[in-house]
């Protein structure tokens, strides 16, 4: 009766095991992989940058970037009033937005950090010196997928 006992207790652990891994893989397959390239869409309204994060549920942020490390990013630049120049000195990016116009610029953003939006006049308007557009803030991959989920 012992051994019986033994074996049936020894399958339920085996079992246990088995059930574990195979939620550990579901859990797993649920969350989903950062796409490449991460495509936003950056315009210029009231002398500021709004983002939209294009994807199943659509995101928007005023003057803040936020991208994962080592990803290819696609920005549509576009414009709703002026002309702006979308800066980012630090990674040596630098492109235009122009009213009914639209523009893309495409890179790969580098290990995690914060570099400025900075401002690059085109239509006489200045911001106070040291202040800048925004921030684009580059993520670990983790991190941004964290951010997106818990992102309203």
């Amino acid at each position: 009766m012992a051994r019986a006992t033994k074996g049936l207790l020894a399958k339920g652990v085996v079992m246990a095991i088995f059930l574990a891994g195979a939620w550990l893989v579901v859990d797993q397959r649920s969350i989903k992989p950062i796409e490449s390239p991460v495509v936003v869409e950056a315009r210029g309204k009231d002398r500021a940058w709004h983002f939209t994060y294009q994807g199943e549920m659509p995101r928007r942020l005023m003057g803040k970037l936020v991208l994962p490390s080592h990803t290819e990013v696609e920005l549509h630049l576009r414009s709703d009033d002026f002309i702006y120049v979308f800066s980012c000195p630090s990674l040596q990016q630098k492109e235009i937005a122009v009213p009914d116009l639209e523009f893309a610029l495409r890179f790969q953003t580098p290990a995690p950090g914060d570099h400025e939006l900075a401002m690059d006049p085109m239509c006489g308007f200045r911001l106070p010196p040291g202040q800048g557009m925004g921030m684009l803030t580059v993520m670990s991959k983790e991190a941004y997928g964290k951010w997106l989920r818990e992102r309203p």
